[in-house]
């Protein structure tokens, strides 16, 4: 007699675990699979987020290499454009000094306007020789 109570609690056991394993592992499975797909679902935002943030960063340093660039060119352009003055400045007092130095009656004006334009191109082209020469020793250090 005491078999078949022992049968009827295991039965009653079994009986309990098939419940539990039916009601209670699709709801584990479930909670398991949700939690790793947000696991996942996290980790490829973080990786986006990431990338956004590298992209973001390197688009910031071009920007960033571009204006120093910039800066660099006008700062080029301002150094020779006020060579280019000085030398026009020098050339009009150089005709100034040779015409106040001789005693002879005043020149045509306009041979005066001639030379003087002269002088300034030949100076033009100078700067421009040594541009192209400190651009070519620039690009060369670079």
């Amino acid at each position: 007699m005491e078999c078949c109570n022992t049968l009827q609690y295991l039965e009653g056991a079994a009986y309990i675990a098939i419940v539990l394993a039916v009601l209670g592992v699709p709801q584990l499975l479930t909670y398991y699979f949700e939690r790793r797909d947000r696991r996942r679902e996290r980790a490829e935002d973080q990786a986006s987020a990431d990338r956004q943030r590298e992209a973001d960063q390197a688009a910031a340093d071009r920007q960033r290499d571009a204006d120093r660039a910039e800066a660099d060119r006008l700062r080029r352009q301002e150094r020779a454009d006020a060579e280019r003055r000085h030398l026009e400045m020098m050339t009009a007092l150089i005709a100034i000094t040779e015409r106040s130095a001789r005693p002879e009656p005043a020149p045509d004006p306009s041979g005066v306007i001639t030379q003087i334009q002269q002088r300034v191109a030949d100076l033009e082209n100078n700067v421009q020789e040594l541009q192209q020469q400190r651009n070519g020793h620039d690009s060369a250090t670079a």
